[in-house]
């Protein structure tokens, strides 16, 4: 069965919440690496050191090239805000994300969220990124279901520079995916967006 792909497509799907939509963030919703964008920002507002920016710069690339290990990669932006709290994540977040990732936001995937919404769908940002990456693009969106990385935090609420596991990457981003679908009774689709962009869904 092909999944619906376009707005046209999901506009004459079946309605309602058994649906299930699940973008992913990155070169999904947003164009880019939005990973990129926070240690860039940390970096010239002078939170972090040279050593440490160009640590996880060079961890990112060793993960695009395949020499490195996720975890790793998520643990060192992590780390870039130890000691933060929550709020302060939250306006941070939303800072950057004014700044600069809604501008990167594709207008198709947009309309292509809204129209999943209009027919009733269970729609879902799930993402390999971190909250505060995430969390503001879900709120732009109206998306209302989050699976992304969690920080941990201390018994002060301060950030410990660490990541809740289970690590939402490859299988286990998948597992967090078909929990969700299970524990909501929603068939799960997978709408991507391609270089162009345009929108597509596959199954896995």
């Amino acid at each position: 069965m092909r999944l619906p792909g376009s707005v046209a497509e999901v506009q004459a799907s079946p309605p309602g919440p058994e649906i299930g939509a699940f973008f992913d963030l990155d070169g999904t919703l947003v164009a880019g690496f939005t990973g990129v964008l926070l240690t860039q920002d940390t970096f010239r507002r002078r939170e972090i050191g040279i050593g440490e920016f160009l640590g996880v710069v060079q961890s990112a690339l060793n993960h695009q090239l395949g020499r490195a290990d996720f975890e790793d990669l998520v643990h060192k932006g992590a780390g870039m805000l130890r000691g933060r709290s929550l709020s302060d994540l939250d306006e941070i977040g939303e800072r950057l994300f004014v700044q600069k990732v809604v501008s990167r936001i594709y207008p198709e995937m947009r309309e292509l969220v809204r129209a999943h919404m209009e027919r009733g769908h269970t729609v879902v940002l799930s993402s390999s990124a971190l909250t505060i990456q995430v969390q503001p693009v879900a709120r732009f969106l109206g998306i209302k279901n989050i699976l992304s990385n969690r920080f941990e935090t201390d018994d002060d609420g301060l950030l410990t520079g660490k990541v809740l596991k289970p690590i939402l990457w490859e299988p286990g981003k998948a597992s967090a995916v078909q929990k969700f679908a299970s524990e909501h009774n929603t068939e799960s689709t997978f709408p991507r967006a391609s270089s162009t962009p345009t929108a597509r869904k596959t199954s896995r």
